[in-house]
């Protein structure tokens, strides 16, 4: 009987979402011994309701630092507010970098640093060393992304160099590390460059894997040789090949206050503030026409965008260093923006309704919700953001 009660245990556990399952692990050692188990853990990864996406949920992520506890980060539950995990032994440089299939990034723009990928369910972190790297290299980005089609993940390092103070955009390179490797995984350098700049830390937002394609924010340099966030990289994560677009000459013809790229059914989606117009625009692309194979040398060329919603907000005061991000809801499909201490939402839901009547490309939409948040404390002390709408899972194994 204890064998049967057993099974019909396993059978309630492996259709809960993963929160719920990771929770359950507090309730009774047989329990715990269950949700601990490695058949288990991996029969619950590829359950049909994991696998479909059922309860992803956005990951919120709150840090704090100071000099005597380095990080202290604490991952939330974003529809109850409650921490789901915490890290509290890394340095403080160390920042969210990007969601991933379930995992997070950890990294930092420090040399030599080791790298972090963890589990925002269970806190379950493993890590990463860098590959040595040429002496020019003036700083660093990280990107992990996954591959459907391949199902493997891997770790991006885009290395920008410079010479005496001036950029070498045209000899920046990419290495690469792929997960599960034997040996566990190494290092190689890719064979094309790509020639454009990191965008500095006040612009920087989260790199954003949409199916199985990572997309980071670059500059470009106008003929006054002042950089502009113009560009949006590309790189399938099976081939490793990699394109630069062109964001729309509509998007950057105005000065940018913010830019926040985000995952909007299946497609990227980038948001983008106005400076002193109090406008935001929602910008969707259109997936490559082209295979990414088909062009060398990472070079620009101007991709096809859909200009999807745009808004009016209501700031109370000034705006400018705010922090800003976008996603939408899987559950109740509400397109939530967040600026500083403001949260605008609107129900996508609606949208059929207004193509029925016929609504123009580039008519205003309007916010059904604007939510005053919190004030959080100085914000290069603490601060919180969200790092894209993931698939939550057990397993710490990439």
């Amino acid at each position: 009987m204890e064998s049967v009660a057993e099974e019909i245990v396993w059978e309630i556990l492996l259709k809960l979402p993963t929160r719920d399952a990771v929770r359950c692990r507090c309730v009774s050692r047989q329990w715990r011994g269950i949700l601990t188990d490695p058949s288990f853990i991996d029969l619950h990864v590829h359950s049909a309701h994991i696998v479909a996406g059922c309860g992803a949920e956005a990951v919120v992520v709150t840090e704090i630092r100071s000099r005597h506890i380095g990080l202290e980060m604490a991952v939330l539950d974003s529809s109850s507010g409650k921490p789901m995990s915490r890290v509290t032994d890394l340095a403080s440089c160390y920042r969210p970098t990007n969601a991933c299939n379930g995992f997070l990034l950890i990294a930092t723009d420090m040399k030599y640093s080791p790298v972090y990928v963890c589990n925002p369910v269970t806190g379950e972190k493993q890590n990463i060393l860098p590959p040595p790297e040429s002496e020019d290299v003036n700083s660093r980005r990280y990107a992990m992304g996954f591959s459907p089609s391949t199902g493997q993940y891997k770790l991006f390092r885009l290395c920008f160099r410079d010479s005496g103070g001036w950029p070498k955009t045209w000899e920046n390179y990419m290495e690469v590390y792929t997960f599960g490797e034997e040996g566990g995984g190494s290092w190689r350098r890719h064979q094309h460059v790509f020639p454009y700049s990191m965008v500095p830390r006040v612009h920087r937002l989260p790199p954003v894997l949409v199916d199985g394609k990572l997309y980071v924010l670059m500059e470009g340099v106008e003929n006054n040789w002042v950089p502009k966030p113009d560009r949006m990289l590309v790189i399938d994560v099976a081939s490793e090949a990699h394109v630069t677009y062109r964001l729309p000459d509509e998007f950057t013809g105005e000065k940018t206050a913010s830019v926040y790229a985000f995952e909007l059914d299946g497609r990227l989606c980038v948001a983008r503030r106005v400076a002193n117009r109090q406008l935001v625009h929602f910008l969707v692309m259109e997936p490559p026409r082209v295979k990414l194979q088909d062009h060398k040398k990472g070079r620009s060329l101007y991709g096809r965008w859909e200009l999807r919603y745009t808004f009016n907000i209501d700031e109370f005061g000034g705006s400018d260093g705010k922090l800003s991000s976008a996603w939408l809801d899987n559950g109740d499909k509400m397109l939530r923006y967040r600026l500083g201490e403001s949260l605008y939402i609107y129900d996508t839901t609606k949208d059929d309704e207004w193509k029925m009547k016929k609504k123009n490309v580039g008519d205003f939409s309007w916010w059904d919700y604007q939510i005053q948040l919190p004030v959080a404390p100085s914000a290069n002390d603490q601060r919180w953001n969200v790092y894209g709408v993931v698939n939550m899972r057990m397993d710490s194994q990439t």
